[in-house]
């Protein structure tokens, strides 16, 4: 119901290949959609819960902060503050 631009459309035709096993896939579509939308919150909490799931925490580090370097308001997004040692550990 509160779908409102093309990325979160193309996050959810990510999600769904990523639940499909094309994990693979799920990723590039996510890292293209943060190139061209780097401060799309869900998108970026997307593939970070993708990178905690293969123990790529380095990869989550630097996507959430790279969203909150696009989108210094983020940081305050509850959805992205429970991440918060990540990206204070993974710069």
């Amino acid at each position: 119901k509160n779908i409102s631009t093309d990325s979160d459309i193309e996050g959810l035709i990510a999600f769904d290949y990523y639940n499909k096993g094309d994990k693979a896939l799920a990723k590039r579509m996510f890292k293209e959609i943060l190139s061209k939308n780097p401060d799309d919150v869900m998108s970026s909490i997307n593939l970070t819960r993708i990178y905690i799931k293969e123990f790529d925490f380095m990869g989550a580090g630097k996507t959430l902060n790279n969203l909150v370097k696009a989108n210094p308001e983020a940081k305050k997004d509850p959805r992205v503050a429970v991440y918060g040692i990540l990206m204070f550990l993974f710069k």
